[in-house]
């Protein structure tokens, strides 16, 4: 990944990490203001690029605010012309497309990240939820058995995708 070209943008990077990670709509807008502050300082950071478009569609899960997600996803497309490589960006795009264009682009999407990282945990759960809204349970069961073989202990979300499938059953 190319590095940030100031320590003021990575520094303030950080910051935005550690209040995206309260996972409140005050973390979120104090993430979106410290990342709007690092791409002021390096508009082509692909690091804060990421964050932001993450922060943005978090507004989804918090407010259901449809215009964030388009504003993520904008952002996310501008860090994937910018690092392509980067398995990150595809899953979140997964995630943010599929709820504003549908199954077929978020399927598309996490299966870019799972080529180009097939082990990253936060690919592995969201093909799971593709496949749980596929109507492929058994496809959602193998790879949440390949999920929690890689990370034993799961990510926060994927026990409720347990929950999904039990209602599908």
């Amino acid at each position: 990944r190319k590095p940030p070209s100031s320590l003021k943008a990575y520094d303030l990077t950080l910051r935005a990490v550690w209040h995206y990670n309260e996972f409140t709509r005050e973390g979120c807008d104090k993430a979106i203001d410290c990342l709007e502050r690092s791409l002021a300082e390096d508009p082509e950071y692909s690091g804060a690029l990421l964050r932001l478009g993450i922060s943005k569609c978090l507004r989804y899960e918090i407010d259901f605010d449809l215009e964030s997600v388009r504003q993520g996803l904008d952002l996310l497309e501008r860090c994937i012309r910018i690092d392509p490589t980067d398995s990150r960006a595809f899953v979140v795009y997964s995630l943010g497309v599929g709820v504003i264009q549908g199954l077929d682009q978020s399927r598309s999407a996490i299966e870019q990240a799972m080529r180009l990282n097939p082990n990253q945990n936060n690919a592995i759960g969201q093909r799971a939820l593709v496949a749980i809204y596929e109507g492929d349970i058994d496809a959602a069961l193998r790879w949440l058995e390949s999920l929690k073989k890689l990370t034993p202990h799961a990510l926060p979300w994927a026990s409720q995708y347990h929950a999904i499938i039990a209602f599908h059953q």
